[in-house]
């Protein structure tokens, strides 16, 4: 099985739900992500707080290295994509012209502190942290990914 998924920057949401999905070492199953304006790099290869949280919870070895951007073939091929909003669906529709039946929109907002200080930044990364991985762990169940 192949899942992507789709956030704006590709170097927060859809990076973090990449590598804890990957970190579970499912047999047989492929995790990938992009972003609709990941070439426009504008937090670099990936956010400090997203990098933080991949180091707190030990999922280093199952990060992607960099960010990528949401192409048709990115989307091509996938069993499920994940659009972490619907803004990143409506992209992929209209830009793309994507018209893939097996899509989830999960409803997980961006940052909205992301400049401010780290006592309000990190209690908000640690909440939508926690949102991505309780959504993963329902699809693990839902599908029957184990």
């Amino acid at each position: 099985m192949k899942i992507h998924f789709v956030c704006k920057g590709n170097t927060f949401r859809s990076r973090m739900a990449e590598a804890y999905l990957n970190s579970k070492q499912i047999k047989g199953l492929e995790v990938s992500s992009s972003g609709i304006e990941a070439s426009n790099a504008l937090d670099g290869p990936i956010t400090w707080q997203a990098q933080r949280i991949i180091k707190n919870n030990n999922l280093i070895p199952f990060e992607s290295s960099t960010w990528h951007q949401t192409v048709k073939e990115s989307l091509d091929g996938m069993d499920l994509i994940v659009f972490m909003q619907k803004m990143q669906y409506d992209w992929c529709v209209d830009g793309l012209g994507f018209e893939g039946k097996n899509f989830e929109i999960w409803d997980i907002e961006d940052l909205k502190n992301s400049l401010e200080q780290d006592s309000i930044a990190i209690p908000e990364t640690e909440e939508i942290y926690k949102k991505i991985t309780d959504k993963i762990d329902g699809l693990i169940q839902r599908v029957k990914l184990i």
